[in-house]
């Protein structure tokens, strides 16, 4: 077998580099690819939490909605999208509030959620569906684990639905 060494290929003006047919060309073991900026990366989703209860009013407890991803360049940024269903019970009003978390860093807040509560049948039980978008910019390569908390802010409890009921936590990984 021959080594082919060169400093950079390029394809004539509307042609395309091309590999035989049948033949690998193993950039992951054998060196490294640099994709565009914006160009998308690993995708991770979690989607098996447990069912998370909260009673205590005005206390940041972790949920069960948590992530795990490793990037492959400091220069990426992490997407992170939560879906959670959430009921929320007590007299009026009854409020709550959620944020993001990478590791023990608070990336995303949002206070209130009061207008976009769905009234069911019961005066004191609101269901709906809480959603959290971030772009995050971890400036790392090592293990980062996003999570969610919540916590009461008037109410008797807040209930956070585990996967069943349709919640999600997914990270993707963005050239940066």
């Amino acid at each position: 077998m021959s080594t082919l060494t060169v400093k950079e290929l390029a394809a004539p003006t509307g042609f395309d580099l091309k590999i035989a047919s049948g033949e690998t060309l193993d950039l992951r073991t054998q060196g490294t690819v640099t994709m565009p900026e914006g160009s998308g990366g690993q995708i991770v989703q979690n989607a098996t939490f447990a069912r998370t209860t909260f009673s205590t009013t005005g206390t940041w407890t972790d949920t069960n909605s948590s992530i795990s991803i490793t990037p492959t360049a400091s220069t990426s940024k992490i997407l992170v999208t939560i879906c959670q269903p959430t009921r929320v019970v007590g007299s009026t009003p009854i409020r709550g509030a959620i944020r993001l978390l990478r590791d023990s860093t608070v990336v995303w807040n949002a206070g209130g959620f009061g207008e976009h509560i769905h009234v069911r049948n019961a005066d004191n039980e609101h269901d709906t569906i809480l959603y959290a978008v971030e772009l995050d910019s971890p400036a790392t390569t090592s293990a980062i684990t996003y999570k969610l908390q919540a916590k009461m802010t008037s109410g008797t409890s807040m209930l956070m639905f585990e996967g069943n009921y349709g919640g999600r936590i997914i990270a993707q990984e963005i050239a940066g």
